[in-house]
């Protein structure tokens, strides 16, 4: 146990003093407090900036109609400029180009004939035409031609105010039995949406990159034949989990950090505030969300840890292992991409069937869990088969680490390192 701890003591602070995990911790902190702060940066760029779109006032009243719809709606953005007509319609459009080109307007709205006695609206502006105004110009039009049809009809105007009112919809996700029973609103399934979305990756990230350093520093090792001396004073299996465990608490230690930094910067007026305006509620998110990701986070790190190291102990040039790593990439890249994808289709028999494999259970079952609502049976039996699966590829791991520290040439093929355990098995 002390060759144990002595391993990982030096493992751990060999790469804790080192500059690139300085480095790579403020970088993923100051990138993580940036994205905190996004809505409110996006927010400063376009305030105070209108979307000023120019109407040829003619005398089909429309351009007085949509200023006056607009300026009962100060929230969208919107406002309306009127011009008068030039004389002629290749005179009112270069009136409105050069506006345009001045950057005076977004945009200029020509009313032409229609089929009937409302008529048809052409947008044209020299960016791209978003959704939001789009969807602001059309509600504008359909609710002043739906007005003129109802004083044509003479509908008495209380009437015409009870059908102009808005109807409040208000979406929620049914709960499963499996849970508490209760319900979430949109904007909570929206929260837990992007939450599980930046935990996945997250998962990936930690994954993928101490996975990497852990198989490039056994390989180094290995390289300078450093580890011929280690393995005479100490038992490889205790310098595979010492390795592993010194990872582990790095990997611990940068992801708490970075989860602390997005929660300090979460709880800021300026969030605060967001959150406000929108309805959400970051709080309203189960703890058990949470407690489910440290475990998917511990055991998944553990299988591919072990992995890694593993492949670290077959080759004996940096070369080689990033190819020899290729299949444990190509794995959580899988595991990565279904979750992502499985993210708008959690349900799915795909999602369902993938959450069971132990090398996609970390990312899936947890993607499933936060969108999902599985039955409880499913949870255990995914955490059960993660389980059994990473202490037997931590026991074969082992035992192929025992041998693969003190071969040396070209990356032995699986009948060598057999044949290597084989032998290893009837010395001992």
């Amino acid at each position: 146990m002390r060759n144990l701890w002595t391993v990982f003591k030096f493992t751990f602070l060999g790469r804790f003093k080192t500059k690139s995990f300085v480095i790579s911790t403020l970088s993923f902190a100051v990138l993580i407090t940036v994205l905190c702060h996004l809505p409110a940066i996006l927010s400063a760029f376009n305030a105070d900036k209108p979307k000023t779109i120019g109407v040829l006032d003619d005398a089909t009243g429309v351009a007085e109609d949509l200023a006056a719809y607009f300026g009962r709606t100060e929230s969208s953005g919107v406002r309306i400029e009127t011009f008068q007509d030039r004389g002629s319609k290749e005179a009112n459009e270069q009136y409105a180009r050069e506006q345009v080109d001045k950057k005076v307007w977004t945009g200029y709205l020509m009313l032409e004939p229609g089929q009937g006695d409302f008529p048809k609206a052409v947008y044209a502006s020299t960016g791209t035409f978003g959704l939001a105004l789009s969807e602001d110009l059309v509600a504008a039009l359909q609710a002043i031609r739906n007005e003129r049809i109802l004083q044509e009809a003479s509908v008495p105007q209380e009437l015409r105010q009870r059908l102009n009112e808005n109807i409040a919809l208000e979406v929620r996700t049914i709960a499963t039995a499996t849970e508490d029973g209760g319900t979430k609103s949109d904007r909570q399934y929206l929260v837990e949406y992007f939450l599980v979305y930046a935990l996945l990756t997250l998962l990936f990230i930690v994954n993928s990159m101490y996975g990497q350093l852990i198989a490039v520093g056994i390989t180094t090792e290995k390289n300078s034949r450093v580890m011929e001396l280690i393995v005479s004073s100490i038992s490889s299996v205790q310098h595979l989990f010492g390795k592993v465990l010194a990872f582990f608490a790095i990997a611990i230690l940068q992801t708490t950090i970075f989860l602390a930094v997005a929660a300090v910067n979460l709880i800021t007026p300026d969030n605060r505030d967001f959150f406000k305006r929108w309805n959400v509620d970051p709080a309203a998110v189960p703890a058990s969300l949470y407690v489910y990701f440290v475990l998917f986070f511990v055991l998944g790190f553990f299988l591919y840890a072990v992995l890694y190291a593993m492949i670290g102990s077959l080759t004996s040039r940096m070369e080689e292992a990033g190819q020899a790593a290729m299949p444990v990439i190509l794995l959580l890249l899988i595991a990565f991409y279904i979750a992502i994808f499985g993210i708008n289709a959690p349900r799915s028999t795909v999602v369902t069937a993938a959450s069971f494999i132990p090398f996609f259970t970390p990312m899936v079952m947890f993607l499933r869990i936060g969108m999902a609502n599985p039955a409880w049976w499913e949870i255990a039996l995914s955490l059960v088969l993660l389980l059994a699966t990473s202490l037997g590829v931590g026991w074969l791991a082992a035992r192929v680490y025992r041998v693969g520290v003190l071969m040396y040439g070209k990356r032995p093929s699986v009948r060598e390192i057999r044949q290597a355990m084989k032998s290893l098995g009837s010395q001992r």
